[in-house]
């Protein structure tokens, strides 16, 4: 529970910090601005999308990388164009995209910590968590 709440927390910051860190506002004074505008809609986009999506998926099924992926990238998409005031164009959808998988892929590896460690341990013991 703790890794998903922290995984909802961070990951909608991820996609501001890259558009700040390669974007063309790179000075440390547009820095908490970038992270606040972009933290805002972030949080927003996990607020209506993310968190009812996450609670659907793991009532009915196992959450897998590809969940997360797609629907992050989605998100990203519809996001972006909506927020450019003009008709959705491939680049805008794909620039958006490539944000919302960016949070997408942040929050998968912070939700699996360390799951790839074996769930059964050397000896035959089932490790409990």
């Amino acid at each position: 529970m703790k890794r998903t709440v922290t995984a909802f927390l961070i990951a909608p910051l991820v996609p501001p910090m890259l558009y700040w860190a390669f974007g063309p506002m790179r000075t440390l004074a547009a820095l908490p601005w970038t992270i606040a505008y972009g933290g805002i809609i972030g949080y927003l986009a996990i607020a209506i999308v993310g968190v009812p999506a996450y609670r659907l998926i793991t009532t009915h099924s196992r959450l897998r990388a590809g969940h997360v992926l797609a629907i992050a990238a989605v998100v990203g998409a519809v996001t972006l164009s909506l927020m450019s005031h003009s008709p959705p164009e491939p680049r805008t959808l794909g620039l958006g995209g490539l944000c919302g998988l960016s949070a997408g892929v942040s929050f998968w590896l912070m939700w699996r910590g360390n799951a790839a460690q074996p769930a059964v341990s050397a000896d035959g013991a089932s490790r409990r968590r």
